[in-house]
């Protein structure tokens, strides 16, 4: 996609609000191009073969991305600090208690609850739990709420190859994300319990701006639902829980932003929403594997094995073309 494109794209998404999701999906994918093939740059690790060889696409949060500003979003702490704090201190937060709780269901002792727990501490004291949440969590926790695998719409770009492909000695996976056929998830036995069978993924673009996105609307929202799953009994938390309206397209916005300085990486990030411990990953067969230009011998041989066990098809090899360009050609193997 252009740089036109995926701003179209990035104006959809932000004008999504959540009220009528299926008209939000048909409007953002209506501004998308999606390509054919995506590639995924990777070095040679026994980590990466071990997923090569199994057609593991592994999902990551941001905490783990080696661009410590990638998912760093625009928050306005000092306007959140003194919100929270004003609502805590207000003169009138008896009568705001018993219109929330009219509003929410929530029963009489679960306001007189709430009453006894904001008494419970100082304004000093919740100032500074408050400053704590924000200067500690927040930037964490929005970056844990959303797993992705990163893909590129080039298998010759030079940039991916010197960054994630140990400078052209490792490889390029390539996928067909039309081919239907080469998704292993939900076609096999081990499938029924598996969550990302269940939850599904999401594909989209990344849209590059040095404006940021403000998402202090959103920290505020989180640092409310934190605050009453940190303090709040579970019936009556869970009552209040099912009544906050969701702040949907928030994650994927906070997702698909990056600086401008990175665009000649011509991303896209295939998203997954879960709050899973441990390994999450798509299976998926490459259509083939494109070998760096300074690949060793050993590495190559590797490679194309344990290609071959996994099924892919098609293999090559980068070369400088006539006209000093990074290009690939087929290699029969």
């Amino acid at each position: 996609m252009t740089t036109d494109e995926r701003q179209l794209f990035w104006q959809a998404l932000c004008k999504a609000d959540g009220v009528n999701v299926l008209e939000d999906i048909e409007n953002i994918n209506r501004t998308i191009q999606y390509p054919r093939f995506l590639y995924r740059y990777r070095p040679v690790t026994v980590s990466s073969i071990d997923a090569l060889q199994t057609n593991s696409l592994f999902f990551s949060h941001a905490n783990y991305y080696d661009d410590p500003f990638d998912t760093l979003i625009n928050i306005d702490y000092d306007s959140l600090h003194k919100n929270v704090i004003q609502i805590l201190t207000s003169e009138d937060l008896h009568v705001q208690l018993d219109e929330l709780c009219r509003t929410l269901g929530i029963p009489e002792e679960g306001k007189q609850w709430a009453e006894n727990t904001i008494s419970s501490r100082t304004t000093e004291e919740w100032s500074n739990y408050v400053d704590a949440f924000f200067r500690d969590k927040i930037q964490s926790l929005l970056k844990e709420m959303m797993w992705s695998v990163c893909f590129s719409e080039s298998g010759t770009n030079e940039t991916m190859w010197l960054k994630y492909a140990d400078q052209y000695k490792g490889f390029c996976l390539v996928y067909d994300m039309n081919d239907d056929t080469k998704l292993l998830c939900g076609k096999q036995d081990k499938c029924g319990d598996c969550i990302m069978t269940s939850v599904g993924t999401s594909l989209f673009p990344v849209y590059y701006s040095d404006e940021g996105y403000d998402a202090t609307e959103y920290a505020r929202f989180l640092s409310i639902v934190n605050l009453i799953h940190d303090n709040v009994p579970f019936p009556i938390a869970n009552s209040i829980l099912n009544n906050i309206p969701n702040k949907l397209w928030e994650q994927e916005r906070i997702t698909l932003i990056k600086s401008k300085c990175h665009e000649h990486d011509e991303e896209w990030r295939m998203l997954f929403r879960s709050t899973a411990k441990g390994s999450v990953k798509q299976e998926r067969i490459p259509y083939g594997i494109i070998l760096g230009l300074k690949t060793s011998p050993q590495d190559r041989n590797t490679l194309i094995r344990s290609g071959k066990c996994a099924g892919i098809d098609h293999y090559f090899e980068s070369y400088i073309n006539k006209h000093y360009k990074l290009d690939v050609r087929e290699l029969t193997v």
